[in-house]
């Protein structure tokens, strides 16, 4: 339910025009609305980086991942 709301944020984050009553708070609006579509994608991306991390560590638990780099090494 949040993950639709970040990416909804994010796609859709147009400002009514007819909301404002000045030029500047147009303005104010816009950039509001810019700020808050960069911060849903930044959270989107952390969300992203925990889950790919936390498949990772179970993976290698149960010892299918395999560290390629540790590996070469012994």
């Amino acid at each position: 339910m949040f993950l639709p709301f970040l990416n909804s944020k994010i796609s859709h984050s147009w400002v009514d025009p007819r909301k404002v009553k000045s030029e500047n708070d147009l303005l104010y609006e816009y950039k509001l609305a810019w700020a808050f579509a960069q911060a849903a994608e930044e959270i989107l991306s952390f969300v992203e980086e925990a889950q790919n991390e936390g498949l990772r560590l179970i993976k290698k638990q149960k010892g299918e991942d395999i560290d390629k780099l540790r590996e070469s090494i012994s």
